[in-house]
């Protein structure tokens, strides 16, 4: 506490705390600067862009390539508009990965071709490095994913997106309770992340057998996707709450007829 005008807290706290803030400013300066430089490139004719600017208009849709796949779509197209303006882009390479990877059709062997030479023309770029995780998790190499996945974080430790993704991995291969305290800090980074991103609070709870609080925290995204549904789904069915599970499965095949139980848990990248 203040008093006289000195802090009384033990000197471990304080060297937490400003850690703390000065990470919080750090991701508040970076977020604010990326979101101006976004508007700007909005303003921009198409024959006047940068390669730069393709890529941040890539990325204003790829934040949104949870919801409809023409995001993503429209994402892939101006990442590969950045790369034809400069071949030597790593970052547009690695988030053309990262869009495409959600369509149907995915390539798999452009997608490894794509990161791969993100990671050659700069091997410290935090996002190429996650980006690589996901795709070592996909193809089932789970140390390398993980590896992957530290590295980023190491490269850019106040990203609260790259902390929130790299979450998913430790979902998946069994360390839910360090994916819970990655998520805190990334919410502490930045409130306003994707829906997808918030969503691993509950699949980590889920996988925890915390099915409760699964339930709960997937109820509070600001809108629900058919992953959201499911998991919700399933923590009910496991609190023998069948009749709400049913529901919420027929609203989940509702907005998405061809939905099947095999297409759903193929990108769910379990170790076990």
């Amino acid at each position: 506490m203040v008093w006289s005008d000195k802090i009384q807290r033990p000197f471990e706290e304080i060297l937490a705390l400003v850690d703390g803030t000065i990470a919080r400013i750090a991701a508040t300066v970076s977020g604010r600067m990326e979101d101006a430089a976004m508007v700007a490139a909005r303003r921009k004719p198409p024959e006047n862009m940068t390669a730069f600017d393709c890529l941040l208009r890539g990325l204003d849709h790829h934040r949104l390539g949870g919801v409809t796949d023409d995001n993503a779509r429209q994402a892939v197209g101006w990442l590969s508009k950045a790369i034809e303006a400069d071949p030597h882009y790593a970052a547009a390479y690695a988030w053309r990965v990262c869009a495409a990877s959600g369509l149907p059709g995915f390539d798999p062997e452009q997608g490894r071709r794509d990161i791969c030479r993100a990671l050659e023309l700069d091997p410290c770029d935090a996002e190429a490095n996650r980006i690589m995780g996901a795709f070592e998790l996909m193809g089932g190499n789970f140390d390398e994913a993980l590896a992957h996945s530290r590295r980023a974080m190491e490269l850019n430790p106040t990203d609260a997106y790259i902390k929130a993704r790299c979450a998913a991995i430790f979902i998946f291969v069994g360390e839910a309770e360090r994916s819970l305290r990655l998520l805190d800090d990334a919410e502490m980074l930045d409130p306003f992340l994707p829906v997808y991103c918030v969503e691993e609070r509950g699949v980590g709870l889920h996988s925890l057998g915390r099915y409760a609080e699964a339930i709960e925290s997937l109820g509070r995204l600001t809108f629900q996707t058919n992953r959201s549904r499911l998991y919700r789904a399933a923590a009910l069915v496991e609190l023998n709450r069948v009749d709400e599970a049913s529901r919420l499965v027929r609203e989940a095949v509702g907005g998405k007829p061809d939905l099947t139980a095999s297409a759903l848990t193929s990108g769910e990248y379990y170790r076990s």
